[in-house]
C-alpha cells in the first residue's frame, strides 16, 4: 500500500495493444467454445436419432412377426403346428428384439445425461481458460502501469494490485470449492463408455433377432 498516492501512468501503446489482444482472444475463445459445444451436441443428437430408428425397427419387426404368425396359425392344423420353431426361434427372436429396444432406450437416456455433463464440463473449461487468461493479462498490466490505484477504499501500487488480483484468480481456478472441479470429466468418460456398451448391445441383439426370425420364416415356408 502506498502512503502518497501517485497518478496512474503507463505507455498508451502498450496498454492499447494489451486490450486489443485481450478482446481478440476473448472473441476467439468464445467462438471456439461455441463450435465445440454445437459439434458435441450434434453428435449426441445423431446418436439418439440412430437409436430411435433402431427402437422403431425392433418394435415394428415384433409387430409384423406377430401379425404374420397369427395369420399363419389358422392355416396349419394344431396337430402339426411346428411348436419347436416357435420355442427355439420365434420366441427368442422377440426377446432379443425387446432387449434391443430397451438398450436403445438406455442409450437415449444416457445421451441426455451426457449432454448435461457436457454442459457442465464446457462451462468449467470456458471459465478456467477465461480466468487463466485474465490472470495473464493482469500480470502484464502490473508491468505496464505505474502509480497508485484505489481498490476497496484502499490505495495500492498498480503493480502490486494487479499481481494480487492475478494470484486470486489462479487460486479460485485451482480450488474445487470454486466450482471448477474436474469431476465432470470423469463422469463424461463414464457416460461415453455406457453409450458405447449399450449401443453395441442394441445392435447385436437386433441383428440376432432378425436372423432368428428369418430362419423361422424359411422353416415355416418349407412346411407348405
Amino acid at each position: 500500500m502506498a502512503d502518497d498516492p501517485k497518478p496512474l501512468t503507463g505507455d498508451p501503446a502498450v496498454l492499447n495493444e494489451l486490450l486489443a489482444k485481450w478482446g481478440e482472444w476473448s472473441r476467439q475463445h468464445v467462438n471456439y467454445a461455441d463450435l465445440i459445444f454445437k459439434s458435441a451436441f450434434e453428435f449426441n443428437k445423431q446418436i439418439a436419432a440412430f437409436h430411435e430408428r433402431l427402437l422403431l425397427i425392433s418394435l415394428g419387426t415384433i409387430g409384423l412377426s406377430v401379425t404374420a404368425l397369427t395369420s399363419y396359425i389358422p392355416k396349419v392344423p394344431s396337430a402339426v403346428f411346428p411348436k419347436h420353431i416357435f420355442v427355439w426361434l420365434i420366441a427368442p427372436a422377440w426377446i432379443l428384439l425387446m432387449v434391443s429396444t430397451l438398450s436403445s432406450v438406455t442409450v437415449i437416456a444416457h445421451t441426455l445425461v451426457a449432454n448435461r455433463v457436457l454442459l457442465v464440463e464446457l462451462r468449467r473449461l470456458v471459465n478456467t481458460t477465461s480466468f487463466n487468461q485474465a490472470a495473464v493479462q493482469l500480470r502484464k498490466l502490473s508491468t505496464a502501469l505505474t502509480g497508485t490505484v484505489t481498490y476497496n477504499s484502499q490505495a495500492f501500487e498498480a503493480s502490486d494490485l494487479f499481481t494480487k488480483l492475478a494470484d486470486d484468480l489462479n487460486r479460485q481456478v485451482q480450488e474445487p470449492s470454486g466450482g471448477f472441479a474436474d469431476g465432470a470429466t470423469k463422469q463424461a468418460v463414464l457416460e461415453a463408455s455406457k453409450l458405447a456398451k449399450f449401443g453395441r448391445f442394441a445392435m447385436i441383439t437386433l441383428q440376432l433377432g432378425l436372423v432368428l426370425l428369418c430362419i423361422s420364416a424359411l422353416k415355416l415356408f418349407l412346411l407348405f
